[in-house]
């Protein structure tokens, strides 16, 4: 049995130091059955401290910044440095998968995608341009079903190691076109700040494929979700959510809260987590967005769940219909209030002037024009 496992450990970020961590844990692993492709990013651990100022962040002994990629094979590692690179940009994530499946010629194959997560805002950021960007979801989609499609290749697994990846509206994304994604692998909610060990994670997957109850454990352990979110079982959760909206934009219903305080959302839930392999016992499973969405509805709207769907209608108060979605395949700058709230989620405990304190202290490091 051979297996492929492409590595995306995007460090060019706040969370540099728990990603390099990880690849190191990675350069140590060997088999003749596993073959690993590796895109590994690395920000400037003196930007790191400035983010994260109450920690005690160390030096590593290696400080090269960057971008390189790995192929290990039985613990021959080969390298090769990129330079500067955007890992938030959806043509590098395509390059690097491309690149990975084109010269393997494994039975099964795996993606993990490691990095910070904003839900449906997007997931992918990289902190070391002139503005802070992160990867669109749709984007973020697009780059793994052409990938696939151009090298004829398909993923058993994909695993998005990211905070905040376990909705329907990113599933839908994924897998709204095509049937080459057999599983998906996530969190519920947030994930462990210093990541999974890949080097179980990696042993666990032969016990995935023989339907073997060892990852099941696994996943409990690591609070995750497994789904097989098929196209035609994605269509069809999109279409119950459509109806469901309708009837209550007909009984009068304008927004979700009332909604949810009235009727309730649990046919939804039922309907979404059909999907589901396994979860564990405290999660509930695949979410949707059921909150009044503010001013994200103009990125939520791009997404193809909210296309000809009265569900977007609900959550965002805007009874316009949209009928169209634009790919740019380029990334998206990060707002400073996207900026803000990640400092909180990094710095607990901290209050707002202090979280802005140390923006000041970042958009005056980064030189950034935000």
């Amino acid at each position: 049995m051979s297996i492929c496992f492409l590595f995306y450990l995007d460090g060019n970020n706040e969370i540099e130091p728990e990603i390099y961590n990880a690849f190191e844990n990675l350069l140590r692993f060997k088999s003749k059955e596993v073959e690993l492709f590796i895109e590994v990013g690395r920000e400037n651990r003196e930007f790191i401290k400035v983010i994260r100022p109450f920690e005690n962040i160390h030096y590593d002994k290696n400080l090269w910044t960057g971008v390189r990629r790995y192929h290990i094979r039985d613990g021959y590692i080969e390298y090769f440095d990129l330079g500067k690179r955007n890992m938030a940009h959806p043509k590098e994530l395509y390059d690097f998968i491309c690149w990975g499946l084109k010269v393997c010629r494994a039975k099964y194959n795996a993606l993990v995608i490691a990095s910070h997560g904003f839900s449906f805002v997007g997931g992918i950021t990289d902190l070391t341009f002139d503005v802070p960007y992160v990867m669109p979801i749709e984007d973020m989609s697009y780059s793994i079903n052409k990938a696939l499609l151009d090298c004829r290749k398909g993923l058993d697994l994909l695993f998005l190691d990211m905070c905040y990846m376990n909705y329907i509206e990113i599933l839908y994304e994924i897998k709204k076109r095509y049937d080459n994604i057999n599983y998906i692998l996530t969190y519920y909610g947030e994930g462990d700040f210093g990541g999974i060990d890949y080097i179980s994670f990696i042993e666990n997957f032969y016990s995935l494929i023989e339907r073997n109850k060892d990852f099941l454990y696994f996943m409990e352990r690591d609070n995750l979700i497994l789904s097989r979110p098929t196209k035609s079982k994605v269509k069809d959760i999109k279409c119950f959510c459509n109806v469901f909206a309708e009837e209550c934009i007909l009984k009068g219903y304008n927004d979700i809260e009332a909604v949810k305080r009235d009727i309730g959302l649990l046919e939804v839930y039922k309907k979404i987590n059909n999907i589901v392999c396994f979860k564990s016992e405290n999660s509930r499973g695949v979410q949707i967005i059921d909150f009044y969405i503010d001013e994200l509805y103009r990125i939520y709207k791009n997404l193809a769940f909210s296309i000809n769907n009265k569900w977007f209608n609900l959550i965002s108060k805007d009874f316009e219909g949209y009928s169209t979605q634009n790919i740019n395949f380029l990334p998206k700058r990060l707002t400073k209030s996207a900026i803000l709230g990640l400092i909180l989620s990094l710095n607990g405990g901290i209050d707002i002037k202090e979280a802005t304190n140390i923006l000041n202290n970042v958009v005056k490091v980064k030189g950034w024009n935000i």
